[in-house]
């Protein structure tokens, strides 16, 4: 699967919208050295700057996480919670996942997954939040978490301060 960014064209007196993008899929037809490659097949149109492209095993469904959006005035607003996309009937729905609370701190602010990606098993989920207790006075630390499909079992895999991570 891939995403292109196509460029709306602006009304006059107006700044131009932010891209817009396409998410295709190119169907794999198996070794045939001299077959010319298959023509990408439209998923979806008018949908936020893609992020990450997550497959599941049935090679038919994808989570797609998204970047957020710039206004006109190059403000940055927040990432779009990701959707679930089926390929083949072509439809895109949120990602059904209820309100999300780091376990560890319950009473902390809902975690918006990010980043989400599907485990090889296709049975659970692993995705960046930023972890915040909702208090000024407190730091804001982003954490990976792990969780079923269906938001169950969340699991929070790295630590809640800020810990400088060496690249491996």
């Amino acid at each position: 699967a891939f995403s292109f960014a196509k460029n709306l064209p602006a009304k006059p007196g107006q700044a131009s919208p932010p891209l817009r993008w396409s998410l295709c899929v190119v169907p794999v037809r198996g070794y045939q050295p001299k077959a010319p490659p298959a023509a990408p097949i439209v998923v979806c149109n008018d949908i936020p700057e893609v992020e990450r492209i997550s497959w599941f095993p049935d090679s038919r469904n994808l989570v797609v996480s998204y970047e957020g959006d710039e206004d006109a005035n190059g403000k940055e607003s927040e990432a779009h919670a990701p959707d679930l996309v089926d390929t083949e009937t072509k439809q895109r729905q949120l990602l059904p996942l209820p309100v999300l609370h780091d376990p560890l701190m319950p009473k902390s602010q809902p975690l918006q997954p990010l980043e989400v990606a599907v485990s090889p098993s296709g049975k659970k989920l692993l995705f960046e939040a930023a972890l915040w207790s909702g208090s000024i006075d407190d730091d804001t630390s982003q954490c990976l978490y792990e969780s079923n499909l269906d938001g169950s079992g969340l699991k929070r895999l790295t630590p809640p301060h800020v810990v400088p991570l060496v690249p491996y």
